[in-house]
C-alpha cells in the first residue's frame, strides 16, 4: 500500500482536530499576545504532543485504554476545569510584556501546561477512536510503519494549525497598544474561568 495517501489523511485529521477554538486555543492566543510567538508555539506543541500520545494508542491498537480511562473521566475533567480556572485568574491579572523576546524561544512550562490539560481530557482519545473507525483507518494500518506514518501526520497537521494561529496573532499584536493588550488579557481570563466552570459542571454530570 502506498503510504503517502495515509500520511496525508492523517495530516488532515491532525489539522482538523486542532482547529476548534477551545480553552487551549484561547490560551495559545493570549500567550502569543502577552509573551510572544514562542510562548504560543510552546502551547501548541504541548497540544500536538498530547494528540500524538492518544493517536499512537489508537493507531497501535491500544483501544482498551479508552475503557480504562472512562471511569476517571469526571475526575480528570474536574481537575482540568480547576486548572483552566486558575489559568484564567492568572491571565486576568497578567500584564503583557512591554518588549517581547527576539526570535522564537520555546517555553517548557507553557508546553507542560497545555500537554497535561489535553491529556486530562479523555474525550480526545474517544474522538480519535471515532475518527479512525469512521475512516476505517484500522484496515489501512497494517504494521508499525503505517502507524508511524499516521502518528507523524497527525502531529504535523496539528502543528501546522498552531503555527498558522500563532503567526496570525503575532502579526496582529504589533498593531495593538499596551492598554488594548491588557483588556485582551482580562477578557481572555474571564472567558477561561467561565470555560473552566463549564468543564467542571459538565464533567460531573
Amino acid at each position: 500500500m502506498d503510504l503517502l495517501p495515509l500520511f496525508l489523511q492523517a495530516l488532515v485529521i491532525g489539522f482538523a482536530v486542532a482547529v476548534p477554538l477551545g480553552p487551549i486555543g484561547l490560551l495559545c492566543i493570549e500567550r502569543t499576545l502577552s509573551r510572544g510567538i514562542g510562548a504560543g508555539l510552546s502551547t501548541g506543541l504541548g497540544v500536538a504532543a498530547a494528540d500524538v500520545v492518544y493517536a499512537a494508542l489508537v493507531a497501535y491498537g491500544a483501544r482498551w485504554v479508552a475503557e480504562e480511562m472512562m471511569p476517571f473521566r469526571d475526575i480528570l475533567r474536574f481537575g482540568g476545569g480547576a486548572v483552566i480556572i486558575l489559568l484564567g485568574l492568572r491571565t486576568f491579572f497578567q500584564k503583557p510584556e512591554a518588549r517581547l523576546p527576539r526570535g522564537v524561544t520555546l517555553s517548557g512550562s507553557t508546553f507542560a501546561t497545555s500537554f497535561m490539560l489535553t491529556l486530562a481530557n479523555p474525550l480526545v482519545l474517544v474522538g480519535f477512536i471515532a475518527i479512525f473507525a469512521a475512516l476505517e483507518m484500522g484496515k489501512a494500518i497494517q504494521d508499525s510503519s503505517h502507524a508511524l506514518q499516521v502518528v507523524g501526520g497527525i502531529f504535523l497537521g496539528s502543528m501546522a494549525w498552531w503555527a498558522c494561529l500563532t503567526g496570525l496573532v503575532s502579526a496582529i499584536r504589533h498593531h495593538l497598544d499596551r492598554r488594548t493588550l491588557i483588556w485582551v488579557n482580562r477578557c481572555a481570563g474571564t472567558v477561561l474561568m467561565l470555560l473552566g466552570v463549564l468543564v467542571m459542571i459538565f464533567g460531573n454530570q
